[in-house]
């Protein structure tokens, strides 16, 4: 008997941190989009985080075809979406995750256009010499 008193106390107990639980994580949005560049090839593994301020919120790298779909809290703030890759400009622009779904669509990246100053290629011919039995090479 006491034992299905305690039994039953605990469950509802257990029942009653359930909504306080689910209160605590909060309701979240899903971000996605697609990143292409000029020639509307896709970006794969590109960079993609959102920033509040200057503090990293979540980040995703988009996949083979360029999309990508990372989650976060909804906020009423305005978070700063990048999006970066080697070889291409950086994105940015503000987003406010107030939705269930933000669908940001095609995000295109532009080429960097990146200059070397000199490019410097030294050689030296190596000295060989070869018998019958061996090859030796001065180095």
């Amino acid at each position: 008997m006491i034992k299905k008193i305690v039994a039953s106390i605990i469950l509802i107990l257990a029942l009653c941190c359930v909504p306080f639980t689910l209160f605590a994580q909060g309701a979240k949005c899903t971000i996605s989009g697609k990143v292409i560049d000029q020639q509307n090839s896709p970006v794969a593994y590109a960079s993609v985080a959102i920033y509040q301020d200057k503090t990293p919120i979540a980040g995703v790298v988009t996949d083979s075809e360029g999309k990508f779909s990372l989650k976060t809290n909804h906020s009423t703030d305005e978070y700063r979406l990048a999006v970066e890759f080697i070889g291409y400009e950086k994105y940015e622009g503000l987003i406010v995750p107030n939705k269930a779904h933000i669908d940001l669509g095609t995000i295109l990246l532009k080429e960097a256009a990146v200059e070397v100053a000199e490019v410097v290629v030294k050689g030296k011919e190596v000295a060989q010499k070869s018998t019958v039995e061996h090859t030796t090479i001065n180095a």
